[in-house]
């Protein structure tokens, strides 16, 4: 039986979502998986030096682990808007610069819809390079929709990305190989990652992701595969 994902006024607080479960969507190795694995990034994409994880989780599978940072929703508006058609109808649904570039999203209030914003850095400024809008009424549709966008200018190609965040879970961790990214993921029923691993242009983002517990105890794996958005 699914369970509702509400989005809107309670997007960030009694949002109840099924875990996920691993294996979820499959991934029989994406498109830059026999490629070198990326060097381990010294700070976000807006240049600032990501924070200290906390000392239980500042590596996880043998590899380090970076904290992306999350912004409070009004700064997250200013830097990535949402379309002027819902201008004045919007709720920040999360805002997180990753060592990719930045994803803002926003919930519509009183329907199933979610928004989204991503942008890369260039010349030290935000550069808007791709938009979703979502109708979505659970965990599984979420998983299945084209909620994925892809990012070519300039290189490399980024992918961005919604996902459930299963009971339990204090933080997502998205394998890029020779590290994983961590968000916090603690009462957020959706976050939106990024990676350059996995990501097929205009076509599929596909990521394996670790939730954990407070004390970097798995609490469920998984690998999705995101159909990129029309």
């Amino acid at each position: 039986m699914r369970r509702a994902i509400t989005i809107g006024a309670t997007l960030a607080s009694s949002v109840l979502l099924p875990a996920l479960g691993a294996g979820c969507g499959g991934n029989d190795g994406g498109p830059n998986e026999s490629s070198k694995p990326p060097p381990v990034p010294h700070t976000l994409a807006d240049g600032t030096k990501p924070a200290a994880m906390p000392d239980g989780l500042r590596r996880f599978g043998g590899l380090p682990v970076i904290e992306a940072k999350e912004l409070p929703g009004q700064a997250g508006e200013l830097l990535c808007p949402a379309d002027r058609s819902l201008e004045g109808r919007t709720q920040p649904a999360g805002a997180w610069i990753s060592t990719e570039g930045l994803s803002v999203g926003y919930g519509v209030p009183d329907s199933s819809q979610l928004y989204s914003c991503d942008a890369v850095s260039v010349d030290g400024h935000w550069k808007t390079c791709a938009t979703t809008l979502l109708t979505v009424h659970s965990s599984e549709e979420l998983t299945k929709a084209k909620s994925a966008t892809t990012c070519s200018d300039p290189e490399p190609t980024r992918g961005f990305v919604w996902i459930a965040v299963p009971s339990g879970a204090a933080w997502a961790l998205v394998d890029h190989r020779s590290f994983w990214t961590a968000y916090l993921a603690f009462n957020r029923p959706v976050l939106r990652i990024s990676g350059t691993e996995g990501v097929d242009p205009g076509d599929s983002v596909e990521a394996r992701i670790a939730f954990v517990d407070e004390r970097g105890r798995k609490v469920t794996e998984t690998e999705i595969k995101g159909a990129v958005a029309d």
